[in-house]
């Protein structure tokens, strides 16, 4: 509960400076990119992911499907990346768009160990090519991907993404300040 309530306390605020600039200046593209920007962050990962999703299918229409027995796995997603809805659209984000995830952080430590970037949970090394399995297991990775793929599309400056995905899935802004 204290972590829902800090973020809410935290989104209000957000949400309180955005109406307060709307109401003292006129409407500008920055508003309505930072109106993008929380619009995404507030929305559930399930949302997102149907947004990505549509994203994907009209825009990026490479054969970013999943492996099958017949197929050439050269240009097939892997199996394991079909282990939920997101897992298998941040695949996809990372195969059509790899030099997006190359350039942030990843907020989760992945099998004891740290990626050095979120391209890495997804390819070996960081570089298009060969997958790894490390998004399949990690819900942050794969909602990291398909948070900053909308945001790119939708428009945000890259400026003001570091600072979202920190806010949103930093584990340690949810922890309790040490007594």
């Amino acid at each position: 509960m204290r972590k829902s309530f800090g973020r809410s306390l935290a989104l209000s605020f957000l949400l309180a400076g955005s109406l307060h600039l709307s109401a003292s200046h006129p409407a500008s593209a920055m508003e309505a990119e930072f109106g993008d920007f929380q619009r995404i962050m507030l929305m559930p990962l399930q949302a997102q992911v149907k947004r990505a999703d549509a994203i994907l299918n009209r825009k990026y229409k490479k054969d970013f499907n999943p492996a099958t027995y017949e197929s050439n796995m050269e240009n097939s997603i892997p199996f394991y990346a079909l282990a939920s809805d997101a897992t298998f659209a941040a695949y996809r984000i990372a195969a059509a768009r790899p030099e997006l995830l190359a350039g942030y952080e990843v907020y989760e430590s992945c099998r004891g160990g740290v990626p050095r970037t979120l391209l890495e949970c997804f390819f070996r090394g960081g570089a298009r090519g060969e997958y790894v399995d490390l998004a399949a297991s990690c819900p942050v990775c794969s909602a990291e991907a398909v948070t900053l793929f909308l945001w790119d599309e939708a428009g945000v400056p890259s400026s003001q993404f570091t600072g979202g995905l920190r806010f949103l899935y930093d584990p340690s802004l949810r922890e309790p300040p040490p007594l």
